[in-house]
């Protein structure tokens, strides 16, 4: 592999907090808050609900 290759690649770090934040949040402070708000018999919409609020999050940022 050329190792020069290596040199050209860039790192956006500001992107890279946001895509961080954003997972985060989904995982810990949303699912959280989900379980606070939704008494429901089963919490099996937990696991859908990581992919839509990581989404949500990133959109969020975005602005």
């Amino acid at each position: 592999m050329d190792e020069s290759r290596n040199n050209k690649i860039s790192i956006n770090d500001a992107l890279l907090r946001k895509i961080v934040y954003s997972i985060e949040k989904a995982i810990g402070e949303d699912q959280q808050q989900y379980l606070r708000e939704n008494q429901k018999e089963t919490n099996n919409a937990i696991i859908l609900l990581r992919g839509d609020d990581i989404n949500t999050n990133l959109t969020r940022c975005a602005n």
